[in-house]
């Protein structure tokens, strides 16, 4: 079985953030994360990630990734959720691309630990700076779980994580 202490034990501790905030420093965002078990959250966009050395750095789209990936276990499942921090623009392309990324991390990890069997869980949420923008009002309600793409919004600094899990 995986714990939270094997997740975190395999990634590389300079994308890991301590204090359980997102930030997104151009915009002037911080999202603090609520949650009460343990979790890990992993900086997916930090400067100079190797992985994306295999792509043709012209290629721009192949590089994008959602700022955060948050990992915890609950229930004998791994939980991922990808958050991408945004002030208006869509951030359904990089949750996307990042949820691969995700799903690749994640194989490594119940590899390494004969774990192949555990399930894993994916969710990509969307969180907005002042509001949620026009084109997603339809979609889901800020702050409610996920629409049929399992993509959610928030639209405040704080992000209670079990409500997304």
């Amino acid at each position: 079985m995986i714990t939270i202490s094997k997740i975190k034990d395999s990634l590389n501790p300079k994308f890991i953030i301590q204090n359980g905030i997102m930030e997104e420093k151009k915009q002037s965002m911080k999202i603090d994360i609520k949650y009460k078990d343990d979790y890990v959250l992993f900086k997916s966009d930090a400067k100079r990630t190797t992985v994306n050395d295999c792509f043709n750095p012209t290629i721009n789209t192949l590089n994008r990734k959602a700022d955060y990936i948050i990992f915890t276990v609950k229930n004998e499942t791994i939980h991922i959720v990808v958050a991408e921090l945004k002030v208006s623009n869509n951030p359904i392309e990089q949750l996307d691309l990042t949820k691969y990324f995700a799903e690749y991390i994640i194989s490594r990890i119940k590899y390494k630990h004969k774990s192949l069997r555990t399930n894993v869980v994916i969710r990509k949420l969307g969180i907005f700076k002042d509001k949620v923008p026009q084109m997603y009002k339809n979609t889901t309600k800020a702050g409610n779980i996920y629409n049929k793409d399992n993509i959610g919004f928030i639209a405040k600094p704080t992000l209670y994580l079990a409500n997304y899990l």
